[in-house]
């Protein structure tokens, strides 16, 4: 096989004869098939579909699946000890591996992205759906009125004095982030997502959208740059429906967004108690987060000496996604320490 055919991304350390290949969209539902029956024992699964996400191309190079464990169920243990997989590597919430004969005489990279609950799931789901074009979009829309959106949910967001950025969440519902954002719900369960002018057909529509804003304008809260993210960005390079569904939202031209004044459209969704709540966090910014592990921890639990390694460990440990909102526990933190790959 050709090293054209192959699909590099987070296996191209490897040698040329086992890298997964790149999968023709025409075999994607079989592959799909094998996958639900050989690890739909493990949990509940989602495989969002890339002849739908993809459809520009003939091929793809991984395929997400959403994972959600049955309870008591050691996950990436069971994907690990699949006869069919090879090179396992955990990063965070996600398990990628190299899975051979999905396809007869094919290596296929499969993406295992774990979600911790039936929310999760949900979320998760909806925001690997669409592929590319349909959560930037969002997200760039989001960050226009002052919010993240992102694969954790909705957050609020706020500056303090040294100019960092702090997220109070929200919701981590889908159908509340729509509600919220006034983009019909609705849509996301047609084809219409997966289209450029479909995403921004339905961002346009929200009685939200500020074309001021939108560009980061003179009377918005935020510059055009923090509007367009350094990851939004990098995937208008990578993806040139992300540029043609932004770029056609760029256009719109004249439009005053309705005036969110008193959060009333968080009110109408959340309640006044989960707003009030929430606003109480935004004006109390925290400027030290304290660490939930010690680095004697650290260098007990991973056997390594004391230097920067230490701090490393520490600042990916508040930044990780099994350890946000009630998941921030000292011993949710032991378990996810002891499951470093190639650690302890």
């Amino acid at each position: 096989m050709q090293e054209h055919e192959k699909s590099k991304g987070a296996f191209k350390d490897l040698p040329i004869d086992q890298q997964p290949d790149r999968i023709p969209l025409s075999d994607f539902h079989r592959v799909a098939g094998v996958i639900e029956a050989e690890f739909g024992h493990i949990g509940r699964l989602f495989i969002p579909d890339a002849t739908k996400k993809g459809r520009h191309k003939p091929t793809t190079g991984d395929v997400d699946i959403i994972i959600q464990p049955h309870p008591g169920v050691s996950w990436c243990d069971e994907i690990r000890s699949h006869s069919k997989i090879t090179h396992p590597r955990r990063n965070g919430g996600q398990f990628m591996a190299v899975a051979n004969e999905l396809l007869p005489g094919k290596r296929v990279m499969v993406d295992f992205i774990h979600a911790r609950d039936d929310q999760d799931f949900r979320l998760k789901s909806f925001y690997h759906q669409f592929g590319k074009p349909a959560v930037v979009a969002l997200g760039s829309f989001a960050r226009s009125l002052g919010y993240k959106f992102g694969t954790e949910g909705l957050f609020l967001r706020q500056k303090d004095e040294r100019g960092n950025w702090h997220n109070h969440q929200l919701t981590r519902e889908p159908e509340e982030i729509c509600k919220i954002l006034d983009v019909d719900y609705a849509i996301t369960q047609t084809d219409k997502m997966y289209y450029p002018e479909g995403v921004a057909a339905w961002i346009e529509q929200s009685s939200r959208f500020d074309s001021t804003l939108w560009r980061g304008g003179a009377q918005g809260n935020q510059t055009g740059l923090e509007v367009r993210s350094r990851s939004t960005t990098s995937a208008e390079r990578k993806d040139s429906l992300v540029t043609e569904t932004l770029q056609a939202l760029d256009k719109v031209e004249g439009r005053i967004g309705v005036l969110n004044e008193n959060h009333v459209f968080e009110r109408r969704v959340l309640g006044n108690e989960k707003v009030e709540e929430v606003l109480a966090l935004k004006g109390r910014v925290e400027t030290i987060k304290r660490s939930l592990v010690t680095g004697e921890e650290v260098m007990e639990i991973l056997g390594i000496a004391p230097g920067p390694e230490v701090g490393k460990v520490l600042k990916e440990l508040s930044a990780h996604e099994d350890l946000q909102g009630q998941n921030a526990t000292h011993e949710r933190a032991l378990e996810v320490l002891r499951n470093i790959p190639g650690k302890g």
